[in-house]
């Protein structure tokens, strides 16, 4: 008997308050999508069935092993999302099953391809606050030579009145 290929997506309803680090289970349900002749939508072909159903049911923000394929046990989650009213937060993960090892591969590569690629890490040496003043110019020793000439100008003003006094 073969298996047809088949999405389950798992969504979990997670309570508003946090206790012990953690958000209490409110329940957890699936939600089986089969290739299938009466889902016409999808067309006959596996990989994109599982694609469009891992973009439609919004899992395709991250692989559980990025950033290389993990193996036949990958799957795919997406951003929770969290009720403006309530509270709660829904969770959703993909999870593939009668899929070939190439079929999986494929599918892999076709949702993280439509991933944007991360920003470049700035280097720790590139890093400047925004209000910071670039020190690149010397300004320590801008400063010193500040301080010094304040130094000096207020030795010279002090200078007339000392030799008043004597």
């Amino acid at each position: 008997m073969t298996h047809q290929p088949q999405v389950t997506i798992w969504t979990r309803l997670l309570g508003a308050e946090v206790a012990d680090g953690e958000r209490k289970e409110l329940g957890s349900w699936s939600n089986p999508c089969t290739l299938s002749q009466d889902s016409p939508w999808s067309g006959a072909d596996p990989v994109e069935f599982a694609v469009s159903v891992i973009q439609a049911e919004g899992c395709d923000t991250e692989p559980s092993s990025s950033p290389e394929w993990g193996g036949p046990h990958t799957w795919y989650s997406g951003e929770p999302f969290t009720g403006f009213r309530d509270g709660t937060t829904l969770e959703k993960s993909a999870h593939l099953h009668g899929f070939t090892e190439a079929q999986q591969r494929e599918i892999y590569a076709r949702v993280t391809q439509s991933q944007a690629e991360p920003e470049p890490q700035a280097q720790a040496d590139d890093y400047r606050p925004p209000d910071a003043p670039d020190t690149s110019r010397g300004l320590p020793a801008e400063i010193g030579y500040a301080m010094g000439e304040w130094a000096r100008q207020r030795a010279e003003a002090q200078q007339p009145e000392a030799e008043a006094g004597q």
